[in-house]
């Protein structure tokens, strides 16, 4: 996934949210990739602009669920939420980190459904 362009595709597409997902193995990787798109929406203004939502689930839970929490994933990325909740603030965009399985779909629904209401566009 590397060799796709994301700002040249962040640029175009001019995103009113970001649905982005991690994966409970391979930390370095995943904070990688979202430290690039954090950086990736400091960096493009213009196309941030319109910018409403950044979700982020955490997939597999029904892999890691019974062994641990959450919160307990979400302790490898101090850091890269302290900068998500900072960069919302000041760009006044929502976050949420929530956790599912695309693989038994609990959990993903619903927060899918909270994230497009909260990038869908309010009647006039």
């Amino acid at each position: 996934m590397w060799e796709t362009d994301w700002v040249e595709l962040f640029r175009a597409a001019q995103p009113r949210g970001i649905f982005f997902l991690i994966d409970h193995t391979d930390v370095h990787l995943q904070k990688d990739a979202l430290n690039f798109v954090l950086q990736m929406i400091e960096d493009e203004p213009s196309a941030s602009k319109q910018l409403k939502a950044f979700y982020i689930l955490v997939n597999k839970s029904d892999v890691w669920g019974e062994d641990t929490t959450l919160d307990d994933v979400m302790l490898n990325y101090k850091n890269e939420q302290k900068r998500l909740k900072s960069q919302a603030e000041r760009m006044r965009y929502k976050f949420e980190i929530g956790e599912g399985s695309l693989y038994t779909g609990r959990g993903v629904a619903e927060f899918m459904k909270k994230f497009l209401n909260t990038i869908r566009p309010k009647p006039a």
